[in-house]
């Protein structure tokens, strides 16, 4: 048993791409601060880690296309410049109940927060400082239990990601999702080794990212149930495969 903690300090500087676009680059620098602190807890039967969380970042620099819910209004760009910043709290740990078998638990809460996050479009001034940031969860969990026996592995895989935001103005979400994967693989010698992989084997369904111009909608209702590109979780494969070592 113990107490584990850390803290970090970096400064980065402007590269190539804030001379891109139409807008005067931003050169302030971007500091980020991460300081991390728990307990730990180790015993031949489980790993443990529990630990705390803050994490910060300010002076991002980001250029956009919003459009107004007026449609006889044309759609401009802007810069605007925001930061972000967190508290969460992940628990992880590694359970050994019996020989051959391992079963890996992680669970994270957090709550990603975007900081003066300001810009003029069509003769106002928005505001979305303290909104969600967008493509991040607040809740995330996985689940890999994993048996050998012999020459065989069987594994699996469940994660977990809770409902993630597609705009700033936080008003258009994709509902939370399971992401699962599964395996068995067949070690014949130290030189070959076969592996089948299902991916998505519960055929669950989900997307992520963001909608480019939707930061000005407040009711994202006329979203829903359109079909748009994306991120969407692969359907139900069937993987196979060997490896050969040298």
């Amino acid at each position: 048993f113990g107490l584990t903690g850390e803290a970090n300090f970096l400064q980065q500087y402007r590269h190539l791409e804030a001379f891109s676009g139409t807008s005067l680059p931003y050169y302030d620098h971007r500091p980020f601060t991460l300081a991390r602190a728990g307990i730990f807890y180790n015993s031949k039967f489980i790993n443990l880690v529990s630990a705390f969380s803050y994490a910060r970042r300010s002076n991002d620099y980001s250029r956009l296309t919003v459009m107004s819910e007026n449609t006889n209004e044309n759609p401009v760009m802007v810069g605007a410049s925001s930061g972000i910043k967190t508290m969460g709290w992940t628990t992880d740990a590694m359970i050994f109940p019996f020989k051959g078998f391992q079963l890996h638990l992680m669970f994270t809460l957090q709550s990603p927060k975007y900081t003066g996050y300001q810009f003029e479009a069509f003769g106002k001034q928005y505001d979305f400082s303290d909104k969600t940031v967008t493509k991040q969860s607040k809740i995330l969990i996985e689940i890999d239990p994993s048996y050998t026996i012999g020459k065989f592995n069987i594994w699996a895989s469940f994660r977990y990601f809770s409902k993630q935001y597609a705009n700033v103005g936080n008003s258009v979400y994709f509902n939370g999702r399971w992401e699962t994967f599964a395996g068995l693989n067949y070690k014949l010698n130290k030189y070959l080794t076969f592996n089948a992989n299902v991916i998505n084997f519960l055929n669950q369904t989900g997307a992520q990212g963001t909608i480019p111009g939707s930061e000005l909608i407040t009711d994202g209702s006329k979203y829903a149930g359109t079909l748009m590109a994306g991120n969407y979780i692969r359907p139900l494969t069937f993987e196979f495969g060997a490896k050969i070592n040298f």
